[in-house]
């Protein structure tokens, strides 16, 4: 994640085959797969509800329970101040968030064979929060995160 320069050919440890411990995790993953993602899908759906109407944050667009959400993703920003500001403000408040490294591939030097310039791609990488969504996050952190992140924005209009 942190390398970002650009591979001519897959590194050989990505090659091999997975340890029998791996196998077995990952099969105990799939029979519990279809429960999980709506568990997911539910939990984005909490998000969406409390931070919805909120100018200061752009929501994914509603997919009316479709979607997989290994995180529910908001965009910050609109011309406020960074995302550091936030992203402290959600770790003084004790939630369970922590900085992305979200990247503008067309930005990165590895990839300047290809530049285009991209400034959603840019603006976008700069400005979401990934709120977790996994199953077994408590319901109670989401509303927690709701709050402190909609005491955020009333702090900011204000």
């Amino acid at each position: 994640e942190l390398d970002l320069s650009r591979l001519e050919a897959m590194p050989e440890k990505y090659l091999g085959k997975m340890t029998a411990a791996q196998h077995r995790l990952g099969l105990m993953q799939l029979a519990h797969i279809d429960r999980d993602n709506q568990i997911r899908a539910e939990k984005a759906a909490q998000y969406r509800r409390g931070l919805e109407g909120i100018d200061a944050f752009l929501l994914p667009p509603d997919d009316g329970g479709d979607g997989i959400y290994t995180y529910f993703p908001v965009q910050y920003g609109n011309g406020l101040p960074d995302r550091q500001r936030l992203l402290k403000h959600l770790a003084r408040h004790g939630c369970d968030i922590g900085p992305q490294h979200l990247k503008n591939c067309a930005d990165l030097p590895a990839f300047a064979d290809f530049h285009r310039d991209c400034p959603n791609a840019r603006r976008t990488a700069d400005a979401v929060v990934l709120l977790p969504t996994y199953p077994s996050y408590p319901e109670r952190d989401i509303a927690h995160n709701v709050a402190v992140l909609r005491a955020f924005a009333a702090h900011l209009s204000s």
